[in-house]
């Protein structure tokens, strides 16, 4: 009769707190974003090149009063 009083309830395990702290830390560190990878030299000078080229192409236009792209390509 009292099995059936806990039909479907969690049994409670009580734990100690520097287990409670430790699986804690343990999800913590799964969450956690992996390391960001360092820029090689090649990405480097590809992005600044890309950007001097965005620079070059994004320029004032007084008649809209604000800056706008010049040019525009279409790649496949």
């Amino acid at each position: 009769m009292e099995d059936d009083d806990c039909d479907g309830l969690p049994m409670y395990v009580e734990e100690d707190e520097e287990e409670a702290a430790a699986e804690k830390e343990k999800r913590r560190r799964q969450s956690r974003k992996p390391p960001r990878m360092s820029v090689t030299p090649e990405e480097l000078a590809r992005i600044e090149f890309n950007q001097a080229v965005a620079r070059k192409l994004y320029e004032y236009d007084p008649k809209l009063g604000t800056s706008c792209y010049t040019r525009a390509w279409f790649t496949k």
